[in-house]
């Protein structure tokens, strides 16, 4: 029984320490702003909260098959405040992404609706997928 419990430790500090070295995991690393991309029908999508910032603030840059969103965040600190806690951090965040397929430049649209950040686009022609009927 002593054992299994360390046992079952170990196992439990290896999820907590793989989660942390996963380069594909910016949960525990502290990236801001985390970042959601899918796919619905023939629309690639990104979705991240991006509460606190100005659209002026916001970049979004397609090279190729990569995506750069960028912006500020400027959060004003009030002057003679004796902060217990202060978590919102402002400044510059650049997060940068490889597409998983080509993308048809005129249908990018980004829109920014309570604090979420919304970029959508779609295949383009070459990446779609074609049904080919057999005659």
């Amino acid at each position: 029984m002593y054992w299994e419990t360390i046992h079952d430790l170990q196992r439990e500090l290896d999820q907590i320490f793989s989660s942390v070295n996963d380069p594909r995991s910016t949960y525990s690393k502290g990236v801001f702003p985390m970042i959601n991309i899918f796919e619905k029908d023939d629309v690639l999508i990104i979705k991240t909260e991006i509460p606190s910032i100005d659209k002026k603030d916001i970049h979004i840059k397609l090279q190729g098959e990569n995506i750069m969103i960028s912006g500020e965040r400027n959060i004003s600190l009030e002057k003679n405040n004796h902060y217990h806690r202060r978590e919102r951090k402002s400044g510059s965040f650049n997060r940068q992404f490889k597409l998983p397929y080509k993308i048809n430049q005129d249908t990018i649209e980004a829109k920014i609706e309570d604090g979420v950040l919304t970029v959508s686009m779609n295949k383009a022609e070459s990446e779609k997928t074609k049904v080919i009927s057999v005659k």
